[in-house]
């Protein structure tokens, strides 16, 4: 099993686009009006505009904190509103010492990002964000009154054959011996093994290649009307349209038909990934358990494209 890293994103659109089907969910309201345990703070870019589930998950909702770095293995980790609510200013700054896991812990706040904010106006731009989906991972569990990897195990996981997948973090003992392990870019392991995301819907999937197989398989067929049971057709075709840039609901939308295309890539510490899925079906997924895995990605992809005779040679 590998961490899919932000490949995790799409896996959590589904299911947030799933509940909006079953009415449990509004895609253009206000997600402060939806959002119970914890909310987005109030200032004047929000004041202009609403923050919308449709503008959290195609990344233009003004949302802080681009990538989230994970807590090393036996830190503590903390709760899922602890990272919303972010480390002060002061705690964050200490990061240029070097401190050692144990430190930082001893002095700082549990959380080793900043607090996820609105710092522009909402539908304004693009702005790759991975506190975005952590609302959106609040969000789901506000509305649901389930556990986030429970839910994401009924609403996909289960649905789309993805057997050996799970968004538990860190893994039970039974399930963590078959974690890979992840490197440096030096080619020394990552220290004590693999990081725990709590930030569960950004980066938080252990999955492996052919699992993510079956998820992109899953929405290319629900794309196509070959198999609604999760999406419908009219939702699937919303999830691929680009909003700001090319980025849809959960996923990279490129091409034109007939060489249409959706794709993700993902990087947690010590494991890179890469999806991509054109409308014919063809298609790859790479996963490897290096920092320096996008260069081995890359060139495979190239291969694969000029074997397969992909419009652009490179994903």
């Amino acid at each position: 099993m590998f961490q899919a890293a932000s490949i995790s994103k799409p896996v959590t659109a589904v299911a947030a686009l799933a509940l909006v089907q079953a009415g449990k969910l509004d895609l253009d309201g206000d997600v402060n009006l939806a959002l119970k345990t914890w909310r987005i703070p109030v200032n004047s870019f929000t004041d202009q505009s609403r923050v919308t589930l449709r503008s959290l998950l195609n990344h233009s909702a003004g949302i802080t904190v681009p990538y989230f770095p994970g807590y090393p293995a036996g830190a503590p980790v903390p709760s899922l509103g602890e990272v919303l609510n972010g480390a002060p200013l002061w705690c964050r700054a200490l990061a240029r010492f070097e401190l050692s896991a144990h430190d930082w812990f001893a002095l700082c706040a549990p959380a080793n990002t900043a607090p996820v904010i609105v710092d522009h106006e909402p539908g304004a731009r693009f702005a790759y964000s991975s506190g975005g989906y952590t609302i959106v991972q609040q969000l789901l569990i506000d509305v649901t009154d389930k556990a986030f990897p429970e839910l994401l195990e009924e609403l996909v996981l289960k649905p789309f054959g993805m057997t050996h997948s799970s968004f538990l973090q860190p893994l039970p003992k039974n399930v963590a011996q078959n974690a890979a392990t992840p490197y440096r870019a030096s080619g020394a392991p990552v220290p004590g093994g693999p990081h725990t995301y709590p930030e569960l819907a950004a980066a938080g999937l252990w999955t492996t290649p052919t699992d993510v197989a079956h998820f992109a398989l899953g929405v290319l067929d629900a794309w196509t009307g070959r198999d609604t049971s999760v999406l419908s057709q009219a939702t699937t075709l919303q999830m691929l349209t680009p909003g700001l840039g090319d980025y849809g609901l959960g996923l990279i939308v490129r091409g034109v038909s007939p060489h249409r295309r959706f794709q993700h890539r993902g990087v947690n510490d010590g494991f890179v990934s890469s999806m991509i899925v054109f409308e014919n079906g063809d298609g790859a997924v790479i996963m490897t358990n290096g920092a320096r895995g996008g260069e081995l990605a890359s060139e495979l992809m190239q291969s694969i494209a000029a074997e397969y005779d992909w419009p652009d040679g490179q994903p």
